[in-house]
């Protein structure tokens, strides 16, 4: 599990970093790594990189970017991660709903509220249909795990293919061996291959024609005469079991 903390007093992030180390001592977790944040800003500058987290615990008081306006930006990318805010002020507990916030710790904060969060996070991320539907590509040095779900399109290059996402990023990954192997890696009920150099999530689908699909961004991916026959049919029974749901 991947924690990050954001908090600018080091008093803080040593309590907080001592809770943690109990919760993972008494429960015998192995895989736990904790990252620390002295601002918003440098925790979502590492988001907009791609790397991804199990739990965020945020303070909201910071210099330039607050830890909400921080949780706002998390929620536009990602409707499911658990925030709890730790702060002494309680004027934003009311703003807590706003981004669907888990907890909201006070200060100073107890360590048993500190563990039902974690028990909670770690069950979470065991559990989640979402999280065990997703897959593993790394950038720049981060293991990022990329949820099919948000997915929207990918394309091969030269010994490299390009993840498009349904919120705009781009992540460029190096390929090793066919494109084919590699989109048979995805589940078939998802994603179709309708051109040798193009994967798309079909549930991204808004309209076709025998040439090309069109995506709810607008992005027209082509379809290649090898790979219509299939393509075709798999847009055809989609649409059609969304009609008639």
């Amino acid at each position: 599990m991947d924690i990050a903390v954001c908090e600018d007093a080091q008093l803080y992030v040593d309590e907080m970093l001592g809770f943690i180390d109990n919760w993972i001592r008494i429960n015998g977790h192995t895989d736990v790594h904790t990252t620390v944040y002295a601002s918003a800003d440098d925790l979502w500058d590492d988001w907009e990189k791609g790397k991804i987290f199990d739990a965020l615990f945020l303070d909201i008081h910071f210099e330039y970017m607050s830890g909400f306006e921080l949780a706002q930006r998390v929620r536009e990318t990602d409707l499911n991660i658990p925030i709890i805010f730790v702060t002494n002020d309680n004027r934003y507990l009311r703003l807590g709903y706003e981004v669907s916030a888990y907890r909201y710790l006070k200060k100073p904060i107890r360590e048993n509220e500190v563990h039902a969060c974690l028990d909670y996070c770690f069950d979470r991320r065991n559990t989640s249909a979402i999280l065990h539907q997703s897959f593993l590509i790394t950038k720049q040095g981060f293991s990022i795990r990329m949820p099919y779900q948000d997915v929207l399109y990918i394309v091969s290059g030269i010994h490299s293919v390009k993840i498009v996402t349904r919120f705009g990023r781009e992540y460029a990954m190096p390929l090793k061996g066919a494109f084919g192997k590699y989109a048979e890696t995805f589940p078939s009920d998802l994603f179709v291959r309708c051109h040798r150099g193009y994967i798309l999530n079909i549930a991204y689908a808004v309209k076709y024609t025998k040439k090309a699909i069109t995506l709810t961004n607008g992005f027209e991916v082509p379809i290649g005469k090898t790979y219509a026959e299939e393509a075709l049919k798999s847009l055809k029974d989609f649409f059609y079991k969304a009609v008639s749901k």
